[in-house]
C-alpha cells in the first residue's frame, strides 16, 4: 500500500482462531480446571488436545472465529467505515489463512506468517460468561526487528493489546517509544498483560492517550481500587482512562474530572470480544473529535449489540457509526 496514505488505526496484538464452545456452568471449573469464569490463562501446546477432548464431551462446538483483542477492535472500526492495518505474526497454515481471511478489510501487510497459528478456547456457559485458553504458537515469534517503523507510524492511532510472551511485548514498548511522538497511542493490557504488573507496561502507558481496561484488570494492574487505579495511570501519563465494569458499564477519567456511563440492556448470547468493540466505538469517537462522553456512550452501545450474537456476527457498521453523537 502507499504509506503516504495514512490509516486510522493500526492494530498490535495478537491474532487467535477462537474456537467457541458451550457448556452448562457447572461444568466449567471441571473442563478448565481452573478457578472462576471469566477468566483467560495461557496454556502450551501439549495441554490443548486433552482440553479440547473434555469440551468435545461436556459441550457443544458454537462456532469457529477469527479472535484476539486488537483483531476484534480493528474489524470492528474497519467495519464502520476507518482505514486499518495490523502487525502481528499468524501461522504457515490454514488457520493462518482463515485468521487473514477474518480481518476482511484490514491491511494485513504488517502480519507475519510462519509455524503454527494461535488458538483460543472460548467455553461460555448459559449466562454468555466465557472464559478462554489461549495457546500463542506463532504470536509469541514476533521481535522488534520484523516490525516496520514506516508501517506502523503510517496511521493516526496505533492500539497495542496483549500477548502471552515476553519477545512481542519488548516489540511493542520498542515501537511505542519510536513512533511515540508520530501517532497516538492505545492500550488494552488485558488480563494477561495485567498479570505482569505496571512496572512491564509503564513506557507505554506514559505515552498513551487512552488506556482501556476492566475493573478487576485494574485492581491487578496497579494493585490498587480500580478508581484509585485509573488515577494512577492519569498519574503516570495516559490522558484518559475508560474502565470497562460489564454489565455496571464504564467509568471513564481524564484532567477534566470523571464520569459513569451505564451498560446496555440487552439479551446475552456470547460476550467474548464486547470489550474489544468498546474500544472500538470510544477509539471511533476520538477519531471524530466526539466529546469523552459521547465516545463512552457510543462505546457502550456497540458493545450492547455486539454480545447479541456469536463472534463478530454483530458487530457494528457504518449505520451505528451515524448514531455517534458529535
Amino acid at each position: 500500500m502507499d504509506l503516504d496514505s495514512k490509516f486510522d488505526v493500526v492494530g498490535f496484538g495478537a491474532l487467535n482462531v477462537d474456537l467457541i464452545y458451550q457448556i452448562d456452568s457447572t461444568a466449567v471449573p471441571e473442563v478448565m480446571r481452573r478457578g472462576r469464569a471469566g477468566t483467560e490463562t495461557a496454556l502450551s501446546r501439549e495441554e490443548m488436545y486433552p482440553l479440547l477432548q473434555q469440551l468435545e464431551r461436556f459441550g457443544q462446538l458454537k462456532g469457529k472465529a477469527g479472535g484476539g483483542q486488537a483483531a476484534n477492535t480493528v474489524t470492528a472500526l474497519s467495519r464502520m467505515g476507518f482505514r486499518c492495518g495490523y502487525i502481528g505474526c499468524v501461522g504457515d497454515d490454514e488457520e493462518g489463512s482463515f485468521l487473514i481471511d477474518t480481518l476482511e478489510s484490514v491491511d494485513a501487510a504488517g502480519v507475519l506468517r510462519r509455524g503454527k497459528s494461535g488458538i483460543c478456547l472460548v467455553v461460555l456457559d448459559e449466562t454468555g460468561e466465557r472464559t478462554m485458553c489461549v495457546f500463542p504458537n506463532a504470536n509469541d515469534t514476533i521481535s522488534y526487528g520484523e516490525v516496520s517503523a514506516d508501517y506502523a507510524s503510517a496511521t493516526e492511532l496505533i492500539y497495542f493489546t496483549s500477548f502471552v510472551g515476553d519477545q512481542p511485548l519488548d516489540a511493542q514498548r520498542e515501537l511505542a517509544k519510536e513512533v511515540g511522538g508520530q501517532c497516538r497511542i492505545a492500550l488494552d493490557p488485558g488480563e494477561l498483560y495485567a498479570r505482569r504488573g505496571l512496572g512491564k507496561l509503564r513506557e507505554i502507558v506514559e505515552r498513551a492517550e487512552v488506556v482501556f481496561a476492566t475493573d478487576s484488570e485494574m485492581e491487578t494492574l496497579t494493585g490498587m481500587g480500580y478508581r484509585r487505579g485509573c488515577q494512577e495511570l492519569l498519574r503516570i501519563g495516559a490522558t484518559v482512562v475508560a474502565c470497562k465494569r460489564g454489565d455496571k458499564g464504564s467509568y471513564v477519567v481524564s484532567a477534566d474530572g470523571a464520569f459513569e456511563v451505564p451498560a446496555g440492556t440487552v439479551e446475552v448470547v456470547d460476550k467474548t470480544g464486547a470489550g474489544d468493540v468498546y474500544a472500538a466505538g470510544f477509539i471511533a469517537g476520538l477519531l471524530r473529535n466526539a466529546p469523552l462522553a459521547a465516545c463512552a456512550a457510543f462505546a457502550s452501545r456497540v458493545a450492547a449489540k455486539s454480545i447479541t450474537g456469536y463472534g463478530r456476527s454483530r458487530y457494528p457498521d457504518a449505520s451505528d457509526l451515524a448514531d455517534l453523537q458529535l
